[in-house]
């Protein structure tokens, strides 16, 4: 009885369930009809007279009083007070054995009905329908706005008691969509595993009174619960589903809102796919006031400007804090949820520059304001990352308690895979520095067996390193070199999981591991801020900062010598990849002529190379149909790097994944490039030297 009971809500009070049960059985008994119509009474003639597949049904609402007989005296002529099964018999022309197998027929199909909907819920929407009609009749809500007020209460009765999915159908029933996409988002660890949600997000995506802006948050929705149930692929296509909404025709905010979660999708997954999203989202809902826009959009905007501003501060990057301090003029006019993450992003900032004392009043105030908003994912997040401070001020076990509760609260409710993770790669660490090394890395194994399975790479690789970390460290106190081939295997697996998905500052580290430890030096500043150079360009700058010491060694001329050449390549990396910026800034402002002086004198020093870039579009033009200016950039990835990915592609072209992997394919499919590896390490080359050499005389 449960859809009937859904739809009754308080319209019968405490005798709620009896009148459940009886709409079952009018549902069912109505779902004997040949045509399946929700209603019991019958005014087709030829049904009653002459279809023989009617009779069932007819037999058994005639028999038991729910609709009357009507007269048909050019058929057959009744006596007053004949009873229903002799006149029908009479109508038909049969005997009463034959009547009272037309009965059992029907009561078959009834309990064939009812066993389906206990055993797998296939008519659930059926009865919906049907108790939904008969409490409008009932309670006389003829018109739209007496059925809208019934429903909201009807929500508001139904959330206070946790009745999740029954608070969805009514707010779907109210036509108030975006209040369905707050309930599922606020309450997402809860609803994501209530039985029957995935038919009533179907019905979601169907409803015909959803707008456009309404079916971007039914997708935005889709995606959040299939990020719960660890369904990566799913909610990556509920994000396309929701650009492809938004774009046609174009709606600025509801991109820039779409661009913010897939920045969040590709965080854990590609770096520069996560930054290029988040700095899309920031460009659509920039446009424009932002005081004056409405409040989901200026909701939005906040939340996008500290995303980007956590993802620098995850790079200690010092930009983070200019993103930081634009949020923060925001946060007067700032919801409750909008001012706990900004709350959160503070907190980890300050915690990155070694000030804990912020880092914590920051943390604990975003707690406060999530447990008062009931924000179950919040709250484990804050969780995480008290833990964190705590592990940094060394107070172990306070570290350790926060962990253990995200652990506690994923055994009775779903909790986000990369939550999973994180928590079990802090907890690891906190036995690291307890000298519990066996723990460590029991926790460590946890964290990787979860990031796997979630697909989430650079946590992955974050357990690898750790995982070395740890066999390394207690290789220097046993000798055991099972210990060592064990730091070995982690340090390689991490480096195989950061570098496709470009994380060059965790490469580099996981490269330098081994001397660290086992030369017995190693500086722990992988949590603190850069140098906003450094920061932009870490590749570059660490090749620097390499041939500076050689230059300043004993090294012989010869080395030297190849130490300044680097360097200067280096540096005009760094410059190539300056001019490129302000040429994707120029293209977004129309400031191109105003820069064309200054782009005159670059153009010189980068002639031979843009010559290559210029042949090597030229080249791809015909097999990828875009212009030349995407193309450009691809090639100069391909110059610079001496590949191409796959990522590398899209971002360069800005089309999504599946676009740059049809590209790549008919470019190695014409000869101009050539696939090297499989799956995740897939790399594009340079298939012959006519591709990317310039002729030779």
């Amino acid at each position: 009885m449960q859809p009937a009971l859904v739809v009754i809500g308080d319209a019968y009070g405490q005798a709620g369930p009896v009148n459940a049960a009886e709409m079952l059985l009018r549902w069912g008994i109505a779902w004997l009809r040949p045509d399946r119509a929700p209603v019991l009474h019958v005014t087709d003639r030829q049904a009653w007279l002459e279809r023989a597949s009617w009779r069932p049904f007819i037999a058994l609402v005639c028999h038991f009083g729910l609709v009357a007989i009507p007269d048909f005296p050019d058929h057959y002529y009744r006596r007053r007070g004949e009873p229903p099964v002799e006149t029908l018999c009479g109508l038909w022309g049969i005997g009463p054995s034959t009547f009272y197998r037309c009965i059992d027929t029907a009561k078959r199909r009834l309990g064939q009905a009812l066993a389906e909907q206990e055993r797998d819920g296939r008519h659930t929407q059926a009865i919906l329908e049907w108790t939904q009609a008969e409490v409008y009749r009932t309670l006389g809500l003829d018109e739209p706005a007496l059925r809208c007020a019934w429903h909201a209460r009807q929500t508001r009765a139904f959330t206070k008691a946790g009745g999740w999915l029954a608070a969805i159908w009514h707010w779907r029933a109210a036509g108030d969509f975006e209040a369905v996409h707050q309930l599922i988002t606020v309450h997402l660890a809860d609803v994501a595993g209530e039985t029957g949600l995935d038919a009533e997000l179907e019905a979601l995506q169907a409803d015909p009174r959803a707008s456009q802006r309404d079916q971007v948050h039914i997708q935005l929705a889709i995606a959040a619960v299939h990020r719960v149930r660890n369904a990566p692929e799913r909610e990556l296509e509920a994000y396309t589903r929701a650009l492809r909404m938004a774009g046609a025709p174009e709606d600025p905010a509801g991109l820039g809102v779409v661009y913010s979660h897939l920045g969040k999708y590709y965080e854990p997954r590609d770096a520069d796919r996560a930054f290029a999203s988040y700095q899309d989202s920031i460009d659509f809902l920039g446009r424009g006031d932002p005081s004056s826009q409405p409040p989901e959009v200026r909701h939005a905007y906040l939340e996008t400007l500290i995303k980007l501003a956590w993802l620098y501060t995850l790079r200690n990057d010092p930009r983070a804090k200019g993103l930081l301090d634009r949020a923060e003029t925001m946060a007067p006019s700032a919801s409750a949820g909008d001012a706990a993450l900004l709350q959160q992003a503070w907190g980890e900032y300050w915690r990155r520059t070694g000030d804990f004392e912020k880092a914590l009043e920051h943390k604990h105030r975003a707690l406060n304001l999530y447990e008062r908003l009931g924000d179950t994912e919040g709250v484990l997040k804050t969780y995480i990352n008290l833990g964190v401070i705590y592990d940094d001020l060394k107070r172990y076990d306070q570290a350790l308690g926060y962990y253990r509760r995200v652990l506690d609260l994923a055994q009775t409710t779903h909790v986000d895979p990369e939550h999973i993770a994180s928590t079990y790669l802090n907890l690891g660490a906190c036995h690291y520095w307890l000298k519990d090394y066996a723990a460590a890395i029991e926790a460590y194994r946890r964290a990787l067996d979860a990031s796997v399975a979630a697909g989430l790479q650079l946590h992955a690789g974050r357990a690898h390193y750790n995982l070395a970390e740890a066999h390394y460290t207690r290789y220097l106190e046993t000798h055991d070199h099972d210990d060592e081939q064990n730091g070995d295997a982690h340090v390689a697996a991490a480096i195989a999981a950061w570098e496709p998905e470009n994380f060059p500052v965790y490469v580099e580290s996981a490269r330098a591991l081994k001397t660290e430890l086992l030369g017995g030096t190693k500086e722990h500043a992988e949590h603190r801020i850069l140098p906003q150079e450094k920061a932009a360009h870490y590749p570059e700058m660490a090749e620097i900062e390499k041939q500076r010491a050689i230059l300043d060694s004993d090294a012989s001329p010869a080395d030297k010598i190849r130490a300044h050449l680097s360097i200067a390549q280096a540096y005009m990396a760094i410059s190539a990849q300056e001019r490129d910026a302000a040429l994707r800034l120029s293209e977004k402002s129309g400031q191109a002529a105003e820069i064309a002086p200054q782009l005159d004198g670059l153009k010189q020093a980068f002639e031979q190379s843009l010559a290559d870039e210029d042949r090597i579009a030229k080249q791809w033009r015909e097999a990828t149909r875009l212009d030349d200016a995407p193309l450009r950039r691809a090639a100069q990835r391909l110059l610079k790097e001496g590949h191409l990915t796959k990522s590398a592609y899209a971002e360069a072209c800005r089309v999504s994944p599946a676009t740059a992997s049809k590209h790549l394919v008919r470019l190695a499919q014409a000869g101009l490039l050539k696939q090297v590896g499989k799956g995740a390490g897939t790399r594009y080359v340079t298939a012959s030297p006519s591709a990317t050499e310039p002729p030779r005389g």
